[in-house]
């Protein structure tokens, strides 16, 4: 069968590369097909994504035409990054073509992805069941907490604000919840890992039906406001010293959260771990020795090694 000049100019784009965004093929000339230049695109695609092109997988997802469907779900059983790609793709499909509901094998699916695929996957995972109903799409963003991506956990954390409404809970800045969220979206391994795990709990208790009280969440100020401001104040330009002394000031909720913020920036400030000295900060070791241990040059400064001495010489003393 011969081709049109249109469909023949798709068929190139996809073999050379042609690309919409990282991710997906470009579809400016897929949109223009129509009939069976249209049907023979798309198993053109669907023979592509059958040989692990994910792009092909996620162009099908954006085309939402109905004959890919079944195929997809057929890719959604394959395991990686390609299955979850697929029932991802299965779900915006049917979102375009107005199929109501979401199919609850396709958001497990998608689901374990978040907690399980690489870096791009558990993201876009993630990302995803943001945008998911069900209790099968929350539970997978509780799980995606614990993911070892910075970008998987923070999509799960603003998933699961925005679905359980948990957004008065992160307001003053200074409430359990946001102290926890900053401690989550380090990057440091010492300082977030144990954050999910108390997130997690804390979220799980909330939709089993505790009350916020319940489980430590209600803010309450306990330091005057000119030394939250004076900390805030110090914490928001890295160019201005820790306030130390306003943090010394501080008492239950508000030293929690100056303590996260402080561990948090271990990394990201290099005047953050002779701070961290002498404060007696839970997780403060961990944190200093998984950051001392990214500088692997001989002879490079490496404030975080410097400050791991200190702190054990007080301990020794």
């Amino acid at each position: 069968m011969s081709e049109s000049p249109l469909l023949s100019r798709f068929f190139t784009e996809v073999e050379s590369g042609a690309a919409r965004n990282e991710l997906a093929y470009s579809t400016a000339v897929l949109d223009q097909l129509d009939g069976d230049d249209r049907l023979r695109a798309i198993a053109f695609l669907l023979a592509r994504a059958d040989t692990g092109d994910i792009r092909a997988v996620e162009t099908l997802g954006i085309a939402g035409r109905r004959e890919s469907v079944a195929a997809l779900r057929g890719l959604s059983k394959r395991a990686g990054d390609l299955g979850a790609s697929a029932a991802r793709a299965v779900l915006d499909v049917e979102q375009r073509i107005g199929v109501s509901g979401e199919d609850p094998a396709m958001v497990q699916r998608i689901a374990e992805s978040a907690a399980g695929a690489g870096s791009l996957g558990s993201a876009m995972a993630a990302h995803r069941l943001r945008f998911t109903g069900g209790q099968a799409a929350v539970d997978g963003l509780i799980e995606a907490l614990s993911s070892p991506f910075d970008s998987t956990r923070a999509n799960a954390n603003l998933g699961l604000r925005d679905r359980l409404g948990l957004a008065p809970l992160i307001e003053p800045r200074q409430a359990p919840l946001f102290a926890l969220q900053m401690r989550l979206l380090c990057d440091l391994e010492a300082v977030w890992r144990p954050a999910a795990q108390t997130l997690q709990s804390r979220i799980r208790g909330l939709v089993q039906g505790a009350a916020p009280a319940e489980l430590g969440l209600n803010y309450k100020r306990e330091s005057a406001p000119e030394d939250i401001a004076a900390f805030w104040a110090s914490a928001d330009d890295p160019s201005t010293p820790w306030n130390l002394e306003a943090r010394g000031r501080l008492r239950g909720h508000d030293l929690q959260w100056a303590d996260a913020y402080l561990l948090a920036k271990t990394w990201d400030r290099e005047d953050t771990p002779k701070a961290l000295v002498g404060l007696n900060i839970a997780g403060t070791r961990a944190a200093l020795a998984e950051a001392a241990a990214r500088v692997k040059l001989a002879g490079f400064p490496n404030p975080w090694r410097d400050a791991l001495e200190q702190l054990d010489t007080l301990k020794e003393a």
